[in-house]
């Protein structure tokens, strides 16, 4: 006898691709603008899931968490997650390039995770036989293309949203996985 599928659900569907620190002065707003853009560039939806922002005497803490979601086609979602944690945010004017700016000064703490949601519309959920036929398709058609083109994709994605981020930040540990590819 053959073996049997192993399970969709064994696949690594949803996992944390990469987190970073940083304490310095930044400019959020910029931050937040630029990587807007860029997810509106390559077409995901932008959703800011809470906004949190708590005063501690003379600095504050800000919790962001953002989804980013784009259709890979009628059965699957790339869903890339950023959540923002902000310690001892301050504002503060800076002179940069010889212009005054407000900036803030923070420590932070960003963590990129990353999710392909299959049968994301629930066509295949209404009954066991479809479930059944759902899990087939995942398991026997989709798994090469899955792992190969989707997740890859994702993950190289969030990579270059991440990379995006470091830049803004000015971090010297910046670096491309693979630029040509996506």
């Amino acid at each position: 006898m053959g073996e049997a599928p192993p399970s969709p659900l064994s696949m690594p569907l949803h996992e944390r691709l990469s987190k970073l620190r940083y304490k310095g002065i930044f400019d959020l707003a910029n931050l937040y603008k630029k990587m807007f853009f860029w997810a509106e560039e390559r077409d995901y939806e932008f959703y800011e899931r809470s906004y949190k922002h708590k005063w501690r005497g003379k600095t504050a803490e800000i919790e962001i968490k953002w989804t980013l979601e784009q259709e890979v086609n009628s059965f699957a979602k790339a869903v890339i997650r950023v959540h923002f944690h902000i310690w001892e945010y301050k504002e503060l004017d800076v002179i940069k390039d010889g212009v005054k700016k407000r900036m803030a000064q923070a420590r932070m703490f960003i963590d990129f995770s990353g999710e392909l949601q299959l049968d994301w519309q629930k066509r295949w959920d209404s009954t066991r036989w479809k479930r059944k036929m759902r899990d087939f398709y995942i398991g026997y058609v989709l798994r090469q293309e899955i792992a190969t083109s989707w997740w890859d994709k994702l993950w190289y994605n969030a990579n270059k949203l991440q990379q995006l981020t470091k830049r803004e930040l000015g971090m010297e540990s910046e670096s491309e996985v693979y630029d040509d590819m996506w």
